[in-house]
């Protein structure tokens, strides 16, 4: 799963998990700590590996996900629009908004393509 929020950007999966955890992985390590404020969970040791395709990971109990996305989907969005939030949040990172347009425009062009499951 991947997620575009206002903490950042994440992928998550069940890769060398328990089957109560699921690994959370980051490219930027203000994104995990930022999620791991939000979670109220500092203490969980976060792993950097350099060179690789998410340099940082860590796990956490599923519920703790299942919350956090929980909070997103519901509370945390008060803007009219999630590019222009982005960008009165984070006013001095061109990185970050650069890098989420660039996705924005891909996935609007591959809106306008033939659907192939139709």
């Amino acid at each position: 799963m991947w997620i575009f929020s206002m903490d950042g950007f994440f992928s998550v999966v069940s890769k060398h998990c328990g089957p109560d955890e699921v690994l959370v992985r980051t490219r930027r390590r203000s994104d995990m700590n930022r999620f791991l404020e939000r979670i109220g969970r500092t203490d969980i040791p976060v792993l950097e590996i350099s060179g690789s395709d998410y340099a940082f990971r860590t796990k956490v109990p599923r519920d703790l996900w299942a919350e956090y996305l929980s909070d997103h989907a519901s509370a945390d969005i008060d803007y009219d629009n999630f590019r222009v939030a982005l960008e009165l949040l984070y006013p001095d990172d061109s990185q970050r908004r650069e890098a989420y347009h660039r996705v924005y425009e891909i996935m609007a062009a591959w809106q306008d393509e033939p659907d192939e499951t139709e």
